[in-house]
């Protein structure tokens, strides 16, 4: 029953990926450069489901020459990944030979199973008899490993390249976490709106990873305990579900920095820099007279202009615009109004839709369209901000001016005598 199931989620994720791979590499509107190392990312997976299909429906009984067919390149899971932020969350991101190094796990690995590939078929039948009797008799597990392993030390190289492959695929994962949680922080000196940029899903899938490995270990544990042969289609399952997750969201994903804009970054101007870096950059760039006189041009501009009712409003608009630096923008910004350009050009917005509220309050027009007449681009954000600007959700300031409305409209009685 287990070996059916491995079968068929197998053949459900190799299906599931070569639909998606396609679909990445052809995608019009999103990020080419980034969708080419998640494609490579998904085409590893395929070839893991790829490896497990082989050594479960009995194709390596026929055609042993198959079996583990490129697994050397599973160690280059984690750069792709890697790669696949990197290319996200810089606009200039482009791949250097230091970059390469990132491989060389992956040519570790390849002269650590070149033995395997020489060894003869009918050794290659018997390590892989070995490895599916594994828990499903009384057999020890352990005895059955060791009886293998005496006969060719593959079986330890099996054992150090799953465990050298959870470790690094944690190591880059923990990386991703980080190098999302320094976008997030970033996006918001630069955007007026966040929603579909700051890379939840692949916070997610970078958690998702981190988690597999972990249950990986675990599943090792388990497997030489001899308790494996009901778990054995987990992992083929959890791996389908990824690459279908991938698919799904990924396609989704907008290209957060376009290439021929004008709205990068100070940090962007600064490559290799550190953030305490660019942060004494920033404040070293404008003397005390000039930011005074560029907050008044910068407050006269937004309120004139009523800029903050454009949803995809960056810094780098606004600095060609007023045809400043968008250093100086963000450090003036961050100086008079104490926020970043993100809730500063929220508060505009906020207090528009606070008017629109005052003026539709008896139509009771939607708050999602005021939330999208005001200039943002999801209720959700519209509601985050409106409370932390005043205090209270747009329904909540709605039902106080009603209740004042009511209040002033209804007759004052007279003290009795």
């Amino acid at each position: 029953m287990g070996f059916s199931l491995v079968v068929v989620f197998a053949s459900v994720g190799i299906a599931l990926s070569l639909l998606v791979i396609p679909l990445l590499l052809s995608q019009p509107y999103g990020d080419r450069r980034a969708n080419r190392f998640l494609a490579g990312f998904v085409a590893i997976l395929a070839l893991m489901l790829f490896n497990r299909f082989v050594l479960y429906s009995g194709v390596l009984e026929f055609y042993p020459a198959v079996g583990d067919l490129g697994r050397f390149l599973y160690f280059a899971l984690a750069p792709l990944l890697y790669f696949y932020i990197c290319a996200l969350t810089s606009e200039n991101f482009v791949l250097s030979r230091q970059h390469y190094w990132h491989f060389l796990p992956v040519a570790v690995a390849f002269f650590a199973v070149l033995p395997i590939y020489f060894i003869g078929n009918d050794i290659k039948r018997g390590y892989a008899q070995h490895y599916l009797n594994t828990g499903l008799d009384s057999t020890s597990s352990l005895s059955v490993l060791s009886e293998a392993a005496q006969n060719s030390p593959v079986i330890y190289i099996y054992f150090v390249l799953f465990v050298g492959l959870s470790i690094h695929l944690a190591l880059y994962s923990l990386i991703g976490l980080q190098m999302i949680g320094k976008h997030r922080r970033r996006i918001g000196e630069q955007f007026s709106n966040t929603d579909r940029i700051r890379l939840r899903w692949v916070r997610v899938l970078c958690s998702a990873v981190l988690l597999m490995c972990v249950v990986s270990v675990v599943w090792l544990v388990l497997f030489i305990m001899g308790y494996s042969a009901e778990l054995r289609s987990m992992p083929i399952l959890v791996t389908s579900i990824l690459i279908y997750g991938i698919g799904l969201m990924s396609l989704r994903q907008p290209v957060i920095y376009a290439r021929d804009s004008r709205s990068s970054s100070y940090d962007t101007a600064l490559p290799g820099h550190s953030a305490e870096q660019v942060r004494k950059y920033r404040g070293s760039g404008l003397a005390a007279a000039d930011c005074d006189t560029l907050w008044e041009r910068l407050t006269h501009y937004m309120d004139s202009s009523q800029a903050y009712l454009v949803p995809g409003l960056t810094i780098g608009q606004l600095s060609e615009t007023l045809d400043v630096p968008a250093a100086h923008l963000s450090q003036v910004i961050n100086t008079y109004s104490e926020s970043n350009f993100f809730d500063f050009v929220n508060g505009y917005r906020v207090r528009h839709a606070k008017g629109l509220i005052r003026d539709q309050l008896s139509s009771r027009t939607k708050l999602l369209t005021i939330a999208l007449d005001a200039g943002f681009n999801s209720q959700s954000t519209f509601y985050a901000q409106f409370k932390k600007h005043c205090g209270e959700t747009p329904a909540q300031f709605r039902q106080s001016l009603i209740a004042d409305l009511k209040a002033k409209a209804s007759p004052v009685q007279s003290p009795r005598n």
